[in-house]
Formats: structure tokens, C-alpha cells, sequence
């Protein structure tokens, strides 16, 4: 018996409105162009009902632009059962070892190479918690996206060289709008465009939003395509956690759709011909896929079968999702299979010097999208390594259904290690980020970078681009993350071809307690 079914909704332009499953929505279709500084508003909070079932617990960030919002944020939505994931977190925050044991050397891992800056901060962009990190790196500019604001900086300069609230940019600001999160971003190297999206929270009227923006040129300073695109019209369901990834012909979206009968990881499929020429289109998903949070992959090549990965939240298997032809009308679901790798467990909370107040590390969700090229794809999250959370990579053979190579990398041998993402390019030399904290080294969280080459067996503990001047002082966990990125840059320069240098974003903490962000470039030449 199917434990999906495929779901098709028609967004098509009607005199400045669509029909969206036969739901009349307003979606704008025409260009617009974002002001050179927008400062960030605070939208009008959603109309109290009784009749309103929202799930228990959300994700919207707390807090709007202006003061800081200090009190401590919902949870994170897990995959399993609340009780559960407690129980689960609880067992690992007890299990603690002295130390990890030590890896073998890489050839030549990359590092710094001169971008590293900081970015956007809590009281700029939201005043909320956490900041959501993501960004893109394009031929000229660097775009920062949090909760909830669109940063865009010069990569010769490092200079702001324009910035907006996630709500204006999206035009999300009427009577029924509430604070735009978990949003992404993906420069498409082919098409020299960037893809934006971000999601809103329940509406009084049971609706929910995912927005997309598509940049019309290679210059996110210009004018954008933008949809609104409703997701959701069940009171007793919640799209949640949207990752962005994209393949030759198509736009990948996933979520963490809460309330379905039949499972969790949904897939969306978005024409790149219609995005990115601002037409009606129609799309298709496959509701509640996956039994735990999908992850979409960033496509290298021109493969006609696209790969989604999900990590339940503990176990000995990976679930592999092939779809041919994405820009079908349907997709053809051709794999639903596991890939056995080494057993693991959802990660204790990272610790900090000095308090006794603990990040969250999360479940063991790929986090950000992977990257697939010919026969690979290349996936990392963060698990338990005896007693410390620690990311894994996993490179993994989509013919075979094997591992090909894995392994933890870390600061030191009592570092806790998490909130990671990876990249790689067509030659297999690999990229990550993830944060860092060395309680009993007495070091500060910090963004840490490195990869590995393709003859290298492991990743190794690389550089920190920075160390936090602060910890967070409350919290048990308090919200970290709730993701990094790490993208390739497209434009090579004398003596280091594209895509051999990769731009890296993450958390960090600042005076406070106030989270900042980090930007940095890195590479093998």
C-alpha cells in the first residue's frame, strides 16, 4: 500500500490573484525591485481565535524587530514525539567521555582565503530567536538570509550593498501577516539567478504561505519574481522546517509536514521555466514521503534522476528517494530504498565555559541540502560520538546504495561539534561549516570551516573563523542553529578554477546574550 500520494495545485495568474487548489489567493507576478535599505517592520499579528487549532508547540522565531527577546523560544519541532525526543535528549546529555579519539591527517584541507566578516545581528534583523543562518554566494555578490531579514553584500568589498525585512521583500505585510522564518537561499550557476524562500506561520483563516523569490538577473539588487503560494489550509496541520535545493530543471523544496496521517518529509517540485520567467505554474508534491525531516540535494549535473535523502532520528539506515524527471507532469517517484551506515543516536546539547546554560544541537536531521553529482551525494548531520555531538559526512553511491566514505570531524578531542552543512564540487573536494564550543579548553562558540579532498578518509577539526565574544547564559538548550550553509562560488579566479573556494555562514554570540553571524570564504587554492 502507498504511504504517499501526490498532490498537484495549479498557481496560475488571475487578474493579480491565483487559484491554488482552489483557494484564491493573491500572488504577485510582476517584477519588483527591492529599495536600497528597507528597514524591518513589525507586521500585523494574526487575529486570535478559539477555533484556531495550531500544533502545541511552533516555530516562529519570538520576538519582532527592536528589543531583544531574552526569554526562551519554542522548541524545535522533532520528527518524533515530544516525549520522546526528551527522553532521547535527556539519555544523551547524560552520557559524557573525556575525550574522542584522534583522525588520520588530510592531504591539504582548505582554509581562510580573505572574506571573513561579520554579518547581520539579532537586533538588526528580528530581535528573535534563533537566526535561521543561510546565504548564497553568486558572481558578484554574497546574500545573507535570517529571521528575518535579506542581507546582500559585495564579495570584492564585503560592504552591505543592500538590505530589507523578509516581509517586505516578500510583500508579506497586510492585516493577516505575521513574521516571515526559516528562510533559505540557492544561486543558480546556470541560469545566473538567485531562488529565496521563506515560510509564515498559521493565519486565522487556517492558511500558510511558503514564498519564493527569483531573481531576474545575476544582480539580487535588481527586481525579483514573487510567489505566494499556499501550502496549507488545515488548522490541524503545520508545514514546517522548508529546506531549498534545485536540479537542472526544477526548484526542490521539502518540509516537515505536521498532522499528515501517513508520514512527515514532503517534497515539492517547482518549474525553473515558470519561476523564472514569472508564469502560473503548477506544481506537484508528494505528501508525507518520508517518516522524518527530507533533505533536497543541489544538482551539478544534468542527471535525469534527482535524489532526496532523510535521517530518521536514530537508527542504521539512510532513506534514499530517486524522482526522474522532475519537471514532469508527475514527477516518477523511481527509488524508495535504505542505505545501511553505522548505527547512531540523536546528540547530547553542546556545552560553553563558564555557565551551565547549554545549546541545542537539534535531532539527527540533515539540516541543509546535499550536494549530488554523477553517481554521489554528499550529506553531513550532527549525532552522538561518544558522549559529544559531532557532525558525520557521508558520501554516498546512489547506484550501489553504499557508503563510500564517512566520518566525524571536530575541533579537538573535547570539543562539542554540531549545526553543520556541506558542499562539494564535481571533483569530490568537499566543504563544511558547523559550530564549535571547548567548555573545559574554556573556548566560546565559534564557526569553524574545512573539507577534504577526494583521497582523504576523514575531515579534520580546519580553522575557526571566529570565536564568539560572549555565551548565552540561559537556556537549557537554548535554540542554536537552526542551520548553517556552505555554496560553492561559481566565479574562479588566477589560479583557482570556480567552485574550488566555497562561502561559509553560521551562528556566533555577541554581547548580550545576542546572537551575530559569521561570513567567510574558504577553499583549496
Amino acid at each position: 500500500m502507498n504511504l504517499w500520494k501526490i498532490r498537484v495545485r495549479a498557481v496560475a495568474v488571475v487578474g493579480g490573484a491565483a487559484l491554488v487548489g482552489g483557494v484564491l489567493i493573491t500572488v504577485p507576478s510582476q517584477a519588483r525591485t527591492v529599495g536600497a535599505s528597507d528597514a524591518a517592520r513589525a507586521p500585523a499579528a494574526a487575529h486570535a481565535t478559539g477555533a484556531l487549532a495550531k500544533p502545541a508547540v511552533s516555530r516562529v522565531p519570538r520576538g519582532l524587530a527592536g528589543p531583544v527577546d531574552t526569554s526562551p523560544p519554542p522548541a524545535v519541532r522533532p520528527a518524533v514525539d515530544g516525549a520522546s525526543y526528551a527522553a532521547m535528549k535527556g539519555a544523551a546529555d547524560r552520557t559524557r567521555a573525556s575525550a574522542k579519539p584522534r583522525q588520520i591527517k588530510p592531504l591539504a584541507p582548505p582554509t581562510v582565503v580573505g572574506n571573513n566578516f561579520n554579518g547581520t545581528t539579532q537586533p538588526v534583523a528580528c530581535g528573535c530567536l534563533p537566526p535561521d543562518t543561510h546565504g548564497t554566494v553568486g558572481v558578484s555578490h554574497y546574500v545573507q538570509i535570517v529571521n528575518s531579514r535579506i542581507v546582500m553584500y559585495s564579495k570584492s568589498t564585503n560592504a552591505i550593498v543592500k538590505q530589507v525585512s523578509l516581509n517586505s521583500f516578500f510583500g508579506y505585510t497586510g492585516a493577516e501577516s505575521n513574521l516571515l522564518f526559516d528562510p533559505r537561499a540557492v544561486f543558480d550557476p546556470v541560469w545566473k539567478r538567485y531562488v529565496l524562500t521563506a515560510e509564515g506561520d498559521l493565519e486565522a483563516d487556517n492558511q500558510q504561505y511558503l514564498f519564493i523569490g527569483v531573481s531576474k538577473t545575476a544582480n539580487p539588487t535588481g527586481a525579483f519574481w514573487i510567489y505566494k503560494i499556499l501550502v496549507n489550509d488545515n488548522p490541524n496541520v503545520f508545514f514546517d522546517y522548508p529546506q531549498l535545493g534545485m536540479d537542472a530543471d526544477t526548484v526542490l523544496v521539502t518540509a516537515n509536514v505536521f498532522g499528515l496521517a501517513n508520514g512527515l518529509g514532503t517534497p515539492y517540485f517547482f518549474k525553473k521555466s515558470a519561476l523564472y520567467n514569472g508564469l502560473g505554474f503548477t506544481y506537484w508534491s508528494f505528501s508525507g514521503l518520508a517518516q522524518s525531516t527530507l533533505s533536497p540535494s543541489i544538482v551539478l549535473d544534468s542527471n535525469p534522476v534527482t535524489f532526496e535523502v532523510s535521517a530518521p532520528t536514530s537508527g542504521s539506515a539512510i532513506r534514499k528517494f530517486g524522482f526522474k524527471d522532475t519537471d514532469r507532469d508527475p514527477p516518477v517517484l523511481t527509488q524508495n530504498v535504505d542505505i545501511p551506515v553505522a548505527a547512531y543516536s540523536v546528540p547530547p546539547s553542546a556545552r560553553q565555559p563558564g555557565t551551565t546554560a547549554t545549546l541545542d544541537t537539534l535531532d539527527s536531521r540533515f539540516v541543509n541540502a546535499g550536494t549530488q553529482v554523477g553517481d554521489r551525494l554528499f550529506q553531513t548531520h550532527t549525532v552522538a560520538l561518544g558522549g559529544f555531538p559531532a557532525p558525520k559526512f557521508y558520501e554516498l553511491n546512489t547506484t550501489s546504495n553504499t557508503v563510500v566514505q564517512s566520518g566525524f570531524y571536530f575541533a579537538s578531542g573535547t570539543s562539542d561539534d554540531w549545526n553543520a552543512s556541506i558542499a562539494a564540487n564535481a571533483n569530490r573536494e568537499v566543504f563544511v561549516t558547523w559550530s564549535s564550543t571547548d567548555s573545559p579548553a574554556g573556548v566560546r562558540p565559534q564557526m569553524r570551516v574545512s573539507g577534504k579532498q577526494p583521497a582523504d578518509t576523514s575531515i579534520q577539526a580546519g580553522v575557526a573563523t571566529v570565536t564568539s565574544g560572549s555565551v548565552y547564559t540561559t537556556g537549557n538548550p537554548q535554540r542554536w542553529g537552526d542551520y548553517s550553509s556552505v555554496s560553492l562560488d561559481p566565479v574562479g579566479v588566477t589560479g583557482c578554477a570556480a567552485n574550488r573556494r566555497a562561502w561559509g555562514t553560521n551562528e556566533t554570540v555577541i554581547a548580550g546574550p545576542t546572537w551575530g553571524t559569521r561570513i567567510s570564504r574558504f577553499g583549496f587554492c
